[in-house]
């Protein structure tokens, strides 16, 4: 196995998910598109809507996201016709992370459910937290909680952090600890 895809695999399949707009009147509209890229991994992008009327810009946003290039022309005629669809589904894109309603919107973008309800606004100009892993859970265990284990105050300060993002789904009222 060379660790390519093939030909099957790479056939051309782009669907139209949902369409995308903001709480603003007058701002882009966009459609969730889902597609498999040259790599063989599943992609979902947000595309201006009037793309889909065009077929140059339809080919230029997807080529330029990795999607393998279609050679028969019909290909792209099916691509466009299924861009043009409006979809059922909705979404709301917002300039902002964190909770909207029951969602949960991450600072990479990513909501826990198949299709979301929201998504972070393409043209929003705001500054998004640095979210990274680092380290290994064995590092974490050894460096971090094996420590923890005798001080009440840091163990105190590790569930303040991780309970932060658990008070909207209990319904629980925030509030602040003085030490």
């Amino acid at each position: 196995m060379s660790g390519q895809p093939n030909d099957e695999e790479l056939e051309p399949k782009v669907k139209t998910l949902a369409l995308c707009t903001t709480a603003d009147v007058g701002d882009i509209v966009y459609k969730l598109v889902e597609f498999t890229d040259f790599d063989g991994i599943v992609r979902r992008e947000l595309m201006p809507a009037t793309h889909a009327e065009n077929l140059g810009n339809i080919k230029s946003f997807l080529l330029n996201k990795w999607f393998p290039n279609p050679t028969a022309r019909d290909d792209w005629s099916e691509i466009q016709t299924e861009l043009k669809r409006i979809p059922d589904s909705r979404v709301l894109l917002v300039s902002r992370t964190g909770f909207h309603g029951d969602d949960y919107l991450s600072p990479k973008n990513r909501v826990y459910k198949t299709i979301p309800k929201i998504l972070l606004n393409p043209s929003a100009t705001l500054h998004l937290p640095l979210v990274s892993k680092k380290g290994t859970l064995e590092e974490w265990k050894a460096n971090v909680a094996r420590p923890a284990k005798h001080s009440s105050i840091c163990v105190l300060s590790l569930c303040g952090a991780f309970a932060s993002n658990l008070l909207d789904i209990t319904g629980i009222e925030s509030g602040g600890f003085h030490i």
